[in-house]
């Protein structure tokens, strides 16, 4: 027989019905509607074409159909993992920021007692390099290390500081090659 002249089947209408849900469950704000009768509908037209002995058609709509249903379920458990996940990061990364100033500070709070434990005069930081201050501390807010020379009159301050705001803010162009 001819494929032309091939009387041609009929199509489940479950697995239409599976197709357009699963296109709706890819689309935001209806997916959540659309997923579940996506993969129900490839379900029940997968068992009815079986059943049908040949009569019906549409195994590949209802596979479609489901498919795009399961993805609806990913992109839900996606965006649910970023709005758990992104606020959590933001608090890990200001709570390193606070505990790297912390460390900072308790690094030139040490170094004072101890350089005056010593009876020695501390005028400014770099007085206490490197008998009793690590030449290099962190910057909060790039974690880029930062370096107190004693040979320099300036004070010793992270390149991000800003006098004004009494805050480090991210100066890119104070760490050229820190990346």
């Amino acid at each position: 027989m001819d494929a032309r002249t091939a009387k041609q089947q009929p199509t489940s209408n479950a697995a239409i019905a599976s197709l357009i849900c699963g296109i709706f469950s890819l689309v935001p704000g209806l997916n959540l509607l659309a997923i579940l009768p996506a993969f129900i509908c490839g379900v029940v037209a997968k068992r009815t074409i079986t059943r049908s002995d040949g009569t019906l058609s549409g195994r590949g709509l209802a596979n479609a159909g489901m498919i795009m249903g399961v993805l609806g379920v990913l992109m839900w458990l996606g965006i649910g993992l970023a709005i758990v996940a992104v606020p959590a990061l933001l608090k890990e990364r200001a709570l390193n920021r606070t505990l790297t100033c912390k460390e900072n500070l308790n690094y030139v709070t040490m170094a004072v007692i101890a350089a005056d434990m010593q009876h020695f005069t501390v005028t400014k930081t770099t007085d206490l390099v490197p008998q009793f201050l690590p030449k290099e501390l962190r910057c909060p807010v790039n974690n880029a290390s930062y370096i107190i020379d004693p040979g320099s009159s300036e004070p010793a301050r992270c390149p991000n500081y800003n006098a004004k705001t009494h805050r480090a803010t991210l100066n890119p162009a104070a760490h050229k090659g820190d990346q």
